[in-house]
């Protein structure tokens, strides 16, 4: 099983600095297995379980008030994590918010592996707009997988990753599947 945390005492007095961890099925003691300086969120296992891709907030310093979220991927349990869109200017995982979303509607989003795990989809907060752009992992390259004035509130694929599906909405169209 997988889980982030920051697991320091009184965390709180800290910036923030959170880290992948993983623990047998069977229980016992927590491993870290990917750490940056800074925050890790939404996170995928690779398909073929060897890689994880993750939202990752590097710590500023000095400490900021905001620091734009980037995709990572990291080998599991060995390796120094790659920044795939350090030199991409927008929000990975970025949203528009706002109120047109269910209160309780849990929103599926996050990294999505390619079936042969050469890119990664992500949604990202762009000029206004909200879409899923597909991300090359050995070069870090972003191309649209959705375009337009619109806000991909949500999305998942099928579990070969060849289909996707997605919440949208427009300034005229509020939720459409």
């Amino acid at each position: 099983l997988f889980f982030t945390a920051d697991r320091r005492r009184e965390s709180y007095y800290f910036p923030g600095d959170s880290d992948l961890f993983s623990i047998p099925k069977e229980g016992g003691e927590p491993t870290r297995v990917v750490s940056i300086e800074g925050r890790i969120g939404a996170y995928a296992l690779s398909t073929d379980g060897k890689r994880v891709a993750f939202v990752g907030i590097p710590a500023g310093k000095p400490e900021r008030s905001y620091t734009q979220p980037d995709l990572w991927v990291a080998e599991l349990g060995a390796g120094t994590p790659r920044n795939l869109t350090a030199t991409y200017d927008f929000d990975i995982n970025g949203g528009l918010g706002g109120d047109q979303r269910a209160p309780r509607g849990q929103l599926p989003s996050g990294p999505v592996w390619s079936r042969d795990g050469r890119s990664i989809l992500i949604g990202v907060g762009e000029q206004g707009n909200a879409n899923v752009k597909r991300v090359d992992v050995a070069t870090g390259k972003v191309d649209p997988v959705t375009s337009g004035n619109c806000d991909v509130m949500s999305y998942t694929v099928d579990a070969g990753a060849q289909k996707i599906a997605y919440v949208l909405s427009t300034s005229t169209t509020v939720g459409d599947l």
